[in-house]
Order: C-alpha cells, then sequence, then structure tokens
C-alpha cells in the first residue's frame, strides 16, 4: 500500500466497541512488505501514525505530524512488530507523550525534526496552515529520497540545497493547499490510499 498526500485530522479519539471504549492511532501499517507512508499531514489525533504487526520494510517519510494526543510516530513491536522500517525526513513535533517511539528491529530513524518547525501559522484550526516560514530549520535538512519526487501540493523535490523536512517543500511561493482542509468534525471522507483525501473522525 501507499499512503501519501492525505490529511488524518480528529481520528481515533473514543468509540465504542462490544468490549468497551477504545481509541485508535490516525493510521496504522500492518503486515505486507514494501508499505510506504509519505507526504500527509497528521494532526489532532488521539495518536500519530503506528507501524507495527508484521509489517517489514515500510518508508515513514516526510510527513507533517502535529499536536496528536499520545505520539507521533510509533514503530512497535508488538504482534511481531515492525522489521525494518525507515522513519525518514518527518517533522514530528508538540505531540504529547512522545513525538517518535521505536522498539522494534532494524528501525532506521534519519533526518527527522521534533523541534518548533516554524510552520506558518498552527493556530488557525481545524485548518492549520502546515507549510514552513523562511528560515525554517526543516528546510534543505532532508534527505533525498526516490520514493518522494513532489511535495504535498505537487511540488517537485528539492527547490533547494536538500531535500525539505516534512509535508511541504518550501518555495517563495508555495501555494494554500486545499487539500489540507479537513471536512467538519464528525464527518468521514474515504481516500487514504490515494493523493489528497481528507480522513476525519468523530
Amino acid at each position: 500500500w501507499i499512503f501519501r498526500n492525505n490529511t488524518f485530522y480528529r481520528n481515533g479519539r473514543r468509540y465504542v466497541v462490544r468490549t468497551g471504549v477504545r481509541t485508535d492511532p490516525a493510521l496504522i501499517i500492518t503486515r505486507g512488505t514494501g508499505n510506504q507512508v509519505y507526504n500527509n499531514i497528521v494532526y489532532d489525533n488521539w495518536a500519530g501514525i503506528l507501524v507495527g504487526l508484521g509489517a517489514s520494510d515500510t518508508l515513514v517519510a516526510n510527513n507533517t505530524v502535529y499536536g496528536n494526543d499520545v505520539y507521533g510516530i510509533n514503530v512497535d513491536n508488538a504482534y511481531s512488530g515492525s522489521l525494518n522500517a525507515r522513519v525518514v525526513n518527518n517533522i514530528v513535533w508538540n505531540n504529547g507523550g512522545t513525538n517518535i517511539r521505536d522498539i522494534a528491529t532494524g528501525t532506521r530513524i534519519e533526518a527527522n525534526l521534533t523541534t518548533d518547525p516554524r510552520f506558518v501559522d498552527v493556530t488557525a484550526m481545524p485548518a492549520p496552515d502546515f507549510r514552513l516560514m523562511p528560515g525554517s530549520p526543516a528546510i534543505d535538512m532532508g534527505l533525498s529520497l526516490m520514493e518522494v519526487v513532489q511535495d504535498f501540493v505537487g511540488t517537485r523535490r528539492p527547490q533547494g540545497a536538500a531535500f525539505d523536512i516534512g509535508a511541504f517543500e518550501y518555495t517563495a511561493a508555495t501555494p494554500m493547499p486545499d487539500a489540507g482542509v479537513p471536512p467538519p468534525d464528525g464527518g468521514i471522507a474515504s481516500g487514504c490510499a490515494e493523493e489528497f483525501g481528507h480522513v476525519a473522525g468523530f
């Protein structure tokens, strides 16, 4: 599976199943080999991205993961766990608990930013502007990845000396991303394995 260019917003907070109340991350990658998760915006969920349960050689790259309650990215060892995941070029900031957690086998964690990336405006809820300000520490600090040749809005990477970290490649005139505006609370939209989808929860 390839999960790219999606917005995950307010998912997994609390829902009732037969065994009680359950909470889940916005995006869970389980089983399979070579799954790719890139150029996604994951914010204000119960938790961000979980990789585990038998997934191998998963790429988690150039995502912007912000303001989730419990963690940003979790590479886990439960139920066979994750094997040989790559967590590269992600902005993972201001998440509760921990930004990046890795207790799996063979994980490579490289060129991620877990401090203030200087977004344009994260206060504009429910649709914050996660583009990069001039002088952002995410600019030109990423690794080159052949899988991620464009950013969230289709801008070619790199625009400068190297890839930028996060879902947006900085340019002086980066357009506002229409795809970054979530549907109203309580709505659910499909498209989590396609480009430019929205997934909003309750």
